[in-house]
């Protein structure tokens, strides 16, 4: 957990780790474990001491935005995302914190694990908008911590990119929920007004199918015995 930017702390970068609340509490033991000045000390690396850059610790709902609205650009040169991509309806979570955070000088790598190629498609389509995409060839990448199952990409952010093309996506997508459900009221309504004419045509029916008796002529009784 926070493995790579502890790494990156290490070769002197001033670093942000963030997760949700609940993961907190582990991201914060590994710093302090491996990275802090207490760690370095006691494990002989008194070396990094004066090389390491600083570690900050901090929570990030990708659905909160006041946990991200204070990060403003130039504040990150490199953004490491891994296991990020997993849910669909996530996505566009991440796709808004990513334009938030970055500039067009930014380098995004993100490292993921193909669980699923609806999600896959759904991130590729999304964030192709707003960045530039190159994925890192398995034959590329360390042959001791490479997998098959494991996918790096390397992002840069567009010139000009927003969200509007998301905004443009969701603002489709309430239209057609809407229109869906006038449509749906308009069906409630022709089936309310078709009950009276409904609760009326089976008695108009059964009137109609009844024969009808001449003057003077009595109904046909028939009785039937029944055989045991």
């Amino acid at each position: 957990m926070g493995l790579a930017g502890l790494a990156f702390a290490l070769l002197g970068a001033e670093v942000l780790l963030t997760d949700v609340k609940e993961v907190l509490p582990l991201l914060r033991r590994n710093y302090e474990n491996n990275v802090s000045p207490a760690a370095l000390k006691a494990s002989g690396s008194d070396s990094h001491l004066s090389s390491c850059g600083g570690v900050t610790v901090a929570e990030l709902d990708w659905s909160q935005p006041q946990h991200y609205s204070y990060l403003r650009p130039p504040t990150f040169d490199y953004i490491l995302a891994a296991d990020c991509i997993y849910h669909e309806t996530l996505l566009r979570h991440l796709y808004r914190v990513m334009l938030a955070v970055t500039t067009e000088r930014s380098t995004v790598i993100i490292a993921n694990e193909r669980r699923s190629e609806s999600v896959q498609d759904a991130f590729m389509q999304l964030f192709s908008h707003s960045f530039t995409f190159k994925k890192v060839p398995l034959a590329k990448q360390d042959p001791d911590y490479s997998h098959p199952a494991i996918e790096l990409y390397i992002l840069r952010k567009k010139k000009g990119a927003s969200d509007a093309n998301l905004a443009a996506v969701e603002a489709k997508e309430a239209a057609d929920q809407a229109a869906e459900a006038a449509t749906g009221l308009g069906d409630v309504q022709q089936l309310a007004d078709a009950l009276p004419q409904l609760s009326t045509e089976p008695a108009q029916q059964q009137q109609q199918q009844q024969p009808q008796l001449q003057s003077g002529q009595q109904p046909q009784i028939v009785r039937c015995k029944q055989q045991i």
